[in-house]
């Protein structure tokens, strides 16, 4: 379910400005 949350977060921002990133720090 956090891999869909994940995805759908990251297709929801295109900028990638998650504030959460699982298994990797903030930004790319």
């Amino acid at each position: 379910l956090s891999d869909l949350l994940f995805i759908l977060s990251r297709i929801a921002n295109p900028g990638g400005d998650v504030l959460w990133k699982p298994g990797g720090p903030s930004g790319r």
